[in-house]
């Protein structure tokens, strides 16, 4: 019993380490930006390779679809 407690706190501890990544990441892959949000669902659509979890594909993305990028980083 001791062995389920002590890996439900680390693994409750792991989740609060990295909840502020894993905050970013879903707010970079799901802009509440329109503009954005709109180019990222055209390279979706258009591309079956496009990830709109990869930071690069999002880049690449709004570059063509002329997109301006203020505040991502």
């Amino acid at each position: 019993m001791r062995k389920v407690q002590m890996f439900a706190m680390l693994a409750i501890m792991v989740f609060g380490a990295s909840e502020g990544r894993l905050a970013h990441a879903f707010r970079s892959s799901f802009p509440s930006d329109l503009a954005k949000r709109e180019a990222l669902h055209r390279c979706s659509a258009g591309d079956s390779k496009f990830s709109r979890f990869s930071e690069r594909d999002r880049h690449d993305c709004y570059r063509q679809n002329h997109v301006a990028e203020a505040g991502l980083r």
